[in-house]
């Protein structure tokens, strides 16, 4: 319900739920919330959930890379040099993205900004900037090494024409990795599915089940 209603731009009302629900709201929650706001650039409720959520897990750098996110989307730079100051603080980073998909019954793993590491590195970018140039009005970044972009670009060149992808990643899909992955769904004509931090994303023929709400 938490989720929802944030998708539907309902944050007073998601915040409402989730103060007044009978069971004493957990992590989960307070983030799912803190997602809806920054998918809706509610940069004054944001960061009062963000305490909340940080209050249930002050170890969690979660919700400091979301305001530090909506910050920056915003160009509210000196408020997300404060944020990253705060984690600076605390000793947190930012978790390094992991994807992991399975090929030939062995699972690869990919890691944001390590992609030198894998042995078809080279033609997995080659083959991105390919597809990019195709679509000429992608705005993405092709030379992204995010690892669930890098663990795409390997299941397409390690698979048959039409076999679906499933790749699995630790962290929420960034906006530019989404548009990516439409695109590549509809010049490759293949399903691929992404299971990262939030939810499934079943990308088919340049569209996504998530409506490009997460």
């Amino acid at each position: 319900m938490v989720d929802s209603l944030g998708r539907a731009g309902r944050l007073k009302d998601a915040e409402e739920l989730v103060r007044t629900m009978p069971l004493y709201p957990d992590f989960i929650a307070w983030m799912t919330l803190l997602g809806a706001c920054k998918l809706h650039r509610n940069l004054e409720q944001g960061p009062r959930v963000a305490e909340e959520a940080l209050e249930m897990l002050p170890e969690s750098a979660s919700p400091y890379v979301v305001l530090l996110s909506m910050y920056a989307l915003a160009g509210k730079h000196d408020e997300a040099k404060r944020v990253r100051r705060a984690m600076e603080e605390r000793g947190m980073k930012k978790a390094s993205g992991r994807s992991y998909i399975e090929v030939g019954n062995k699972v690869h793993e990919f890691v944001e900004g390590e992609a030198s590491f894998h042995p078809k590195t080279q033609a997995i970018r080659n083959l991105l900037q390919e597809l990019h140039d195709v679509n000429a009005q992608e705005e993405s970044d092709p030379s992204s090494d995010h690892s669930e972009r890098l663990a795409i670009g390997f299941g397409l060149l390690s698979t048959k024409q039409g076999t679906p992808l499933r790749v699995v990643s630790n962290l929420s899909v960034c906006p530019d990795c989404h548009t990516a992955v439409k695109n590549i769904s509809k010049l490759t004509k293949r399903e691929i599915t992404v299971r990262d931090f939030s939810r499934y994303h079943v990308f088919r023929d340049g569209s996504c089940t998530c409506n490009d709400c997460w």
